[in-house]
């Protein structure tokens, strides 16, 4: 016989976001998926390999000495990533993600001079409109 199959309502977060007005309807409906779209995410770096980003995560940049931008040791990048880019429960389903990394490894704070570097990276690449 067929089971029964429950349903679950879309994440808050993207029911919320596409649409204005309350009640929220459960649903998610973007008008576009993100296509062609860059983000830049300035945070830990963004793990190139995980599960729900590969693929779509551009070499980016990184301020921090000696470490990559593709490396996220402590996750947060990542997650931020993940919400705007992830194919489940991300907003922007098909954008390529650009890691700017400002936070590293061993620093829980980054420098005023490291995130100028970063600002400065993503206006240069958005005056020239290339890809990184």
């Amino acid at each position: 016989p067929d089971a029964d199959v429950e349903l679950q309502a879309v994440p808050w977060h993207l029911d919320r976001v596409d649409q204005i007005r309350l009640p929220l309807d459960g649903r998610y409906n973007p008008p576009r998926t993100g296509r062609n779209v860059l983000v830049y995410v300035a945070d830990t770096g963004v793990d190139a390999w995980h599960p729900q980003l590969r693929g779509r995560v551009a070499r980016g940049y990184s301020a921090v000495p000696r470490e990559k931008a593709t490396k996220d040791y402590k996750s947060h990048g990542t997650h931020c990533a993940g919400i705007v880019a992830a194919p489940g429960y991300g907003v922007a389903k098909s954008v390529l993600v650009v890691p700017v990394k400002v936070f590293g490894r061993s620093r829980a704070r980054s420098t005023s001079a490291d995130i100028i570097e970063a600002i400065n990276f993503v206006i240069a690449r958005k005056t020239r409109h290339r890809r990184p």
